[in-house]
């Protein structure tokens, strides 16, 4: 049978349509392993978005929402950055999918403060923050526990009390945020530390007080290394902030180990009850633990967060006090 010319042309149809299925078909399939990124704002070349940051960067961020959606992604730096801006995000991501996003970032601040992560509100989630959890609330944080420093709370309730009091009668302002952080870091103190006494009652009279609010402000200061990681610990030691983050670790770390070194003293007189250095100091010769070996450095860590949760709950309640009045 004779196979006119036309026919040749149908015969070449399929393999001239056999290179386009075989393109369109990988260019579906890279299309499918792309990540599905959210939308956002363009972002500038090296800073990304930082540009788009600006003051109040809350207010600058509500208004980005507005334009690109509750679920936002900027670059800031080198950092791909997640924006959540509405209830129903934010319940996906704290709730729903909590353990894709329970870990905070490894800035640089908090990894020094928290001597590499052995905290417990920035270590990342895995066995070590589970063991530590637990035995802060079965040995730290227990119903028994609390109980046997109800006595040192109520006294310093009462000098609190007495403080407003007196300044009510005598007709003198009272600085509301500078009260609160005196009566947590008092209380605190007496509950960690147990009884001031010796050198360490210097400490607590107003130094201590300034290393915290060193370490507030260091934490909360711009870490150039935390979006440029190859060339931003230059930027740092420009700045200064470098400096002052390890001047205040070494504060911070003077005040605990001479805590420590004081509770171990043989001839420290016994106290009426365990204070939260004594219960760690148990823990450490016990090791109670198969996976945590609890030493001088996770317990620093540990006080590091209780004494800087003071600090934030003091300036909270003294914010809500204010704002209330």
């Amino acid at each position: 049978m004779e196979i006119l010319p036309s026919n040749y042309f149908l015969l070449l149809v399929p393999l001239l349509l056999l290179p386009l299925y075989f393109l369109t078909t990988r260019k579906f399939d890279d299309d499918q392993n792309k990540p599905n990124f959210p939308p956002g704002p363009p972002k500038l070349p090296i800073i990304g978005n930082f540009h788009q940051l600006g003051k109040p960067p809350h207010q600058a961020l509500s208004k980005l929402s507005k334009i690109y959606g509750p679920v936002m992604l900027l670059q800031f730096g080198s950092v791909p950055t997640l924006v959540i801006s509405s209830a129903v995000a934010a319940k996906q991501v704290l709730k729903t999918l909590d353990l894709e996003f329970c870990t905070r970032p490894p800035l640089t601040g908090i990894k020094r403060l928290s001597y590499n992560h052995l905290d417990i509100s920035f270590v990342p989630y895995g066995e070590y923050w589970k063991e530590v959890r637990k035995i802060c609330m079965l040995e730290l944080l227990s119903v028994k526990r609390v109980q046997s420093f109800k006595a040192d709370m109520a006294e310093e309730i009462d000098v609190l009390i007495d403080f407003i009091s007196l300044s009510s009668d005598t007709c003198r302002h009272v600085d509301i945020f500078e009260m609160l952080t005196n009566f947590t870091h008092k209380t605190i103190c007496r509950v960690a530390f147990g009884s001031a006494t010796g050198q360490s009652r210097n400490l607590f009279n107003g130094r201590l007080t300034e290393i915290l609010f060193g370490a507030m402000s260091v934490l909360s200061g711009f870490y150039a290394s935390d979006f440029f990681p190859k060339v931003g610990w230059i930027v740092d030691r420009i700045t200064g902030i470098h400096g002052r983050t390890e001047n205040v670790f070494q504060d911070l770390d003077e005040l605990f180990q001479q805590m420590i070194q004081e509770h171990l003293n043989p001839a420290r007189p016994k106290p009426e009850h365990e204070d939260l250095i004594d219960v760690f100091l148990k823990l450490e010769n016990d090791q109670i633990s198969s996976t945590v070996r609890l030493a001088n450095d996770n317990i620093k860590a540990i006080l590091m967060n209780i004494f800087l949760a003071g600090v934030d709950s003091s300036a909270v309640a003294a914010n809500w006090a204010m704002t209330a009045g």
